[in-house]
């Protein structure tokens, strides 16, 4: 990734019946001209459902990942 100091957000969205379930984890970049390599765990991502933090955190299936996405 090559970013620009700013804070990303990665979103998973998962193959299940509540399709406005997000599971989203925060990218920080150190910005300037260089390219970096910067990994996130599985257990860093949060559940959300429509931007909201949900009390009752569980895990998912990564064979169910259905859409991963990058947000600036």
């Amino acid at each position: 990734l090559r970013g620009d100091g700013r804070k990303f957000t990665v979103n998973i969205q998962i193959d299940s019946y509540r399709r406005e379930d997000l599971w989203q984890a925060f990218l920080y970049t150190r910005g300037g001209p260089f390219w970096e390599t910067i990994r996130v765990n599985f257990t860093d991502f949060i559940l959300t459902n429509r931007g909201y933090l949900q009390d009752h955190q569980m895990s998912f299936s990564r064979e169910k990942v259905r859409t991963v996405g990058l947000l600036l």
